[in-house]
């Protein structure tokens, strides 16, 4: 549950106004939080940036706020740091991207899946990894983890389309079938 403080930057966020909750964060880390509300707000800013695409700021938001409580790193902050590895990966020039990224990326979500095994939105940390499989031009094991994520617990409404998109891609560009292909996009939509 966030603090009176952090409830608005939340709110923003859902409602995916995200410059605006970033604006809010930075204004609330200017005043003076205890440790616990500022490791809060890193976090939430780190949220706002991420979205924004701006995934090298949102990594330096999140070691600040590693540092601020060192070896104590919340499940929440490792997928958000994958994320922005993944991100990173992605959003890179052509010829620039590092797969260091997606390697780093793979071994945070799988950690999650090791020592959270009950978290509550594994069906995301399942579907990043299917994407970076794909990445890794390793179509089977995608598709095995896309079909993992959509029967496992996820806070995020539109997993289910992107999993049958994703499934839907395999099957036309990787696997040359039409009827499945058109199956599993009808079921994204």
């Amino acid at each position: 549950m966030a603090s009176s403080h952090l409830q608005p930057i939340v709110d923003l966020l859902e409602r995916r106004e995200i410059k605006k909750a970033e604006v809010a964060a930075t204004r609330l880390l200017r005043s003076t939080l205890p440790d616990s509300e500022r490791i809060q707000a890193l976090v939430l800013r780190a949220r706002a940036r991420l979205l924004g695409e701006r995934p090298d700021e949102a990594i330096e938001d999140l070691n600040q706020a590693r540092s601020l409580l060192p070896g104590n790193e919340s499940v929440e902050m490792l997928e958000l740091t994958a994320d922005c590895h993944l991100l990173r990966f992605e959003i890179a020039s052509v010829g620039f991207a590092d797969r260091g990224d997606t390697s780093l990326a793979k071994r945070l979500y799988e950690r999650i899946l090791t020592e959270y095994p009950r978290y509550g939105n594994l069906g995301w940390i399942y579907y990043q990894l299917g994407r970076i499989a794909l990445t890794d031009s390793d179509v089977d094991k995608a598709d095995t983890l896309f079909r993992q994520s959509l029967f496992a617990p996820s806070h995020i409404p539109a997993l289910t389309a992107f999993c049958f998109e994703r499934l839907g891609f395999i099957a036309f560009y990787e696997r040359r079938d039409l009827e499945s292909a058109c199956a599993f996009l009808d079921l994204s939509l």
